[in-house]
């Protein structure tokens, strides 16, 4: 399905023609009748690229249906070398390590979580990847629930 489909013109025309670098959060999407949680990178010049979540929750697997990711990337940008952990991902050192090893000096963490306690936890693992790693962490954070095209329980969240 076409990026430009899911999220729309908007996100992938707005940094064009500036020095902004968008991290649009992050998407469900469907390729080869495989449905990943992804997270996405839109350049000034209209490239856009794509981190698929590595990690998946036990709900994301068996309720939702979601593949895993492959792979973590680094991105080049003209301010440096940048990465993004989706959400749970933030909480594996190891996926930190191996981007900062690849030379990002900024991880971007957009998640999602169904109550504040969620949002604690992906929090708190934002400021030990940031000590452990010596570098920064970008962390926005959405709590509670929204409507999708998946069918699940619903959790109120604060």
């Amino acid at each position: 399905m076409s990026i430009r489909k899911n999220i729309g013109l908007c996100l992938v025309g707005l940094p064009a023609n500036t020095i902004l670098y968008i991290v649009g959060g992050t998407h469900i999407r469907t390729q080869e009748n495989k449905t990943f949680n992804s997270a996405f990178l839109f350049h000034p010049d209209g490239k856009v690229d794509m981190q698929d979540k590595v990690h998946l929750t036990a709900y994301e697997k068996n309720e939702w249906q979601l593949e895993p990711g492959n792979q973590f990337y680094v991105f080049e940008t003209r301010y440096g070398k940048i990465a993004i952990l989706v959400c749970y991902d933030i909480e594996f050192p190891e996926a930190a390590r191996k981007v900062c090893a690849e030379g990002a000096n900024i991880i971007f963490c957009s998640s999602s979580t169904d109550d504040e306690q969620g949002f604690h936890r992906v929090r708190y693992t934002c400021h030990a990847r940031a000590i452990e790693n010596q570098v920064y962490v970008v962390h926005t954070g959405g709590t509670g629930w929204l409507p999708t095209n998946f069918t699940y329980k619903q959790k109120n969240g604060v």
